[in-house]
């Protein structure tokens, strides 16, 4: 019973994380719980916050294996690989077979169970795969089954939201408008759910021409990034004005008094803060508690942060540079939030006659640091049962697979500053994170393709790849007698690589905040979890690069 309670209260935790839109956070719950508890209920919570932090593929490689028995299937496990194959097609993966297929699935699904979530589904992936008679079928077949019990706001909220979907398959622009007029004003803090039923609803509307305002009915709030070097939250415009509840606000940790107490106004006004933390929280803390005015908590306030992540690597002399760096992973980590909810990014700012003020994010580049250190792109691979290799087997792999992945290299040459080999091992560093995420990639279909080139144990070559962004010194290394790069986070980043599946890259936190500030790197990421880095080194969180 002890185990079952627990099982229900997990569950409970994770879905809320999942409602209020941080779904890094349920599938770390989802993940740590599944290592004392094997539960179904757990089972399809691990998979469903998988996808919902952007790994939906890896989702869908799981989930016969995590399934229960086909005949033992309720409704959410035969509705859940649709919803994957449906979040790969609006994720334009091959979107003619993936929609398609989550038709037919979602179609079985209501087929056994006649319930609404399958029906309504079966119906918006038919009119989005271009069968609209088929889909106006089962539009009209789920708004005329007969009322669901409703235990709460959220029941509600679906109800009106299949009510809403079936009436634009059909045209009926105002019954869709009265629905969503009412479902506005339920479970306004689940913001994942909301932006989900917009995003779908979006696509609908699309697709038939109609007249879009209609969805502005269902309101979202914007993502904020917030800039604490002038606040000034007591004069001029207040910050109530910027509908601040539920909203995504991602910050530097404040240096200042009065950079605390805007920040303590801002959580009190219930916004979701993610912050940026120079080094250690423990240590940070110590700083920041002799710093806060009377009556504002920091610890307090970190602890109801959504979430912490630490930046490391700087000098004590390099604080100017350190904030400059932390202000652009702060634009990136608002950058993935954008993404994952779909809505726009909004920089907020005090102006230096301390009105509150918002505009659209400046585009930079990472800051330059000062003489000898850059933020640079850090790659380690290596190659999977390399030591069981034979004699005959490590000379082929000398003689013919490193030359053939230099050569690969060289279309990359204008943008790595160093690249050198250990054993089986690469360590290359490169200019920015875009170009380290690009040869990473390269080096796994460099030897996807040279695996069918090869004999005996390297036809099974697997390669792993760990990517960091991070600062390095660049200097001289005396015993090699050439130019290197070294620092703590080229150790950081050496710990990713051990834990990397074979044939993937995982890129760190700071990596994919990076990318998500380039527009070619929309798309490419893919949440894989709070994972415990090699050589007790904590953990941390990560992305799968596709």
């Amino acid at each position: 019973m002890r185990s079952q309670m627990a099982s229900s209260d997990l569950i409970r935790e994770i879905r809320r994380a999942l409602a209020r839109g941080n779904a890094l956070t349920a599938h770390d719950l989802a993940t740590r719980a599944l290592e004392t508890d094997d539960s179904v209920g757990l089972r399809y919570w691990y998979l469903l916050s998988l996808a919902a932090a952007g790994s939906v593929r890896r989702a869908l490689t799981q989930f016969e294996a995590l399934a229960p028995a086909p005949a033992e299937r309720n409704e959410d496990w035969l509705a859940l690989p649709a919803r994957l194959h449906k979040d790969l097609a609006f994720r334009d993966v091959d979107p003619t077979f993936n929609l398609s297929r989550a038709a037919k699935l979602y179609a079985d699904a209501f087929a056994r169970t006649g319930g609404a979530f399958s029906g309504i589904n079966a119906a918006t992936t038919s009119l989005l795969s271009g069968r609209v008679t088929t889909a106006r079928q089962y539009a009209r077949a789920v708004l005329a089954l007969p009322s669901a019990p409703q235990s709460g706001d959220l029941d509600r909220y679906y109800t009106l939201a299949t009510t809403a979907e079936a009436a634009l398959i059909l045209g009926d622009l105002e019954t869709a408008k009265t629905a969503l007029n009412t479902a506005n004003t339920l479970i306004r803090d689940q913001l994942a759910t909301r932006a989900r039923t917009r995003q779908q609803l979006q696509r609908i509307v699309e697709y038939s021409g109609l007249d879009e305002r209609c969805l502005r009915l269902l309101e979202l709030p914007d993502v904020y990034r917030l800039k604490l070097d002038r606040p000034t939250p007591d004069r001029g415009e207040h910050l109530e004005a910027f509908r601040l509840q539920d909203a995504p606000v991602t910050t530097s940790a404040p240096r200042t008094p009065r950079g605390w107490s805007t920040l303590s106004v801002i959580a009190d006004l219930g916004a979701k803060i993610h912050m940026v933390i120079p080094g250690e929280v423990d240590r940070y803390l110590a700083t920041a508690m002799a710093v806060a005015p009377k009556g504002v908590s920091p610890e307090q306030i970190i602890d109801a942060c959504e979430q912490i992540t630490p930046i490391s690597g700087f000098l004590p002399e390099e604080d100017r540079w350190l904030t400059e760096c932390s202000d652009r992973l702060c634009a990136g980590l608002a950058a993935l939030n954008g993404q994952r909810l779909g809505q726009p990014v909004r920089r907020l700012f005090a102006t230096q006659s301390g009105h509150w003020l918002t505009e659209n994010p400046e585009t930079s580049h990472a800051p330059a640091g000062p003489d000898h250190r850059a933020q640079v792109g850090l790659v380690f691979t290596d190659f999977v049962g390399f030591s069981t290799f034979s004699e005959i087997e490590t000379v082929t792999y000398w003689t013919d697979v490193v030359p053939k992945l230099a050569a690969a290299l060289k279309t990359s040459n204008a943008n790595i500053l160093l690249q050198q080999t250990w054993g089986d091992a690469l360590h290359i560093v490169t200019d920015d994170a875009d170009s380290a995420s690009r040869v990473a990639l390269l080096l796994i279909d460099e030897v996807q393709t040279l695996r069918g080139q090869c004999h005996g144990k390297l036809r099974d070559l697997e390669i792993r790849v760990g990517v960091h962004f991070a600062p390095a010194h660049h200097g001289f290394d005396a015993i090699a007698e050439a130019s290197t790069y070294f620092g703590s986070q080229l150790s950081f980043a050496a710990r990713v690589e051990p834990v990397t599946p074979p044939g993937m890259a995982y890129v760190t936190e700071h990596c994919a905040a990076e990318l998500a500030l380039s527009s070619a790197a929309a798309g490419r990421l893919e949440y894989a979890g709070e994972i415990a880095l090699s050589k007790q080194y904590g953990r941390f969180r990560l992305y799968a690069l596709n």
